[in-house]
């Protein structure tokens, strides 16, 4: 069930980009990056594409290419306060880290949560438990403000 919960999660960090400047993918989500430039962005993504597909962010024609994750945190904790799990699964980097890019590199960290409407049919998390995700991501930013 955590390992399921990690892979979704982790799977609609990073996915398709939006054609238009403003879009969110269909079926897409979208959150805030904060990061070490100073920056905070609102990144867009589509579930299912993979982990090392760009981020869309929004406002502008500007793309997060991912090249490492930090490690992920994962928390799921029942309507009444009791914590389901509580796990971290550690982080990875394309090429094994070895990406050799001629860009200033970005470290962003993100948190997410969502509460589930209605109990999840794959892991039996009840209806009301809030799941809750977070990490980092190291890459570089493509593209024009």
């Amino acid at each position: 069930m955590k390992r399921l919960l990690a892979v979704a999660c982790s799977a609609a960090l990073f996915a398709a980009i939006p054609s238009a400047a403003n879009a969110v993918p269909k079926g897409g989500e979208t959150f805030d990056l904060v990061c070490n430039n100073g920056q905070t962005y609102q990144v867009a993504t589509n579930n299912g594409s993979g982990d090392w597909t760009p981020g869309f962010i929004l406002g502008g024609q500007q793309r997060i290419i991912p090249t490492s994750f930090g490690d992920f945190h994962f928390l799921a904790t029942a309507p009444d306060g009791t914590v389901l799990f509580d796990e971290t699964e550690p982080g990875n980097a394309k090429g094994g880290g070895h990406v050799n890019v001629n860009r200033p590199s970005v470290t962003c960290s993100f948190e997410q949560s969502e509460v589930l409407t209605e109990t999840d049919p794959d892991s039996g998390l009840p209806a009301g438990t809030t799941l809750t995700f977070g990490g980092s991501v190291t890459g570089f930013l493509t593209g024009h403000r």
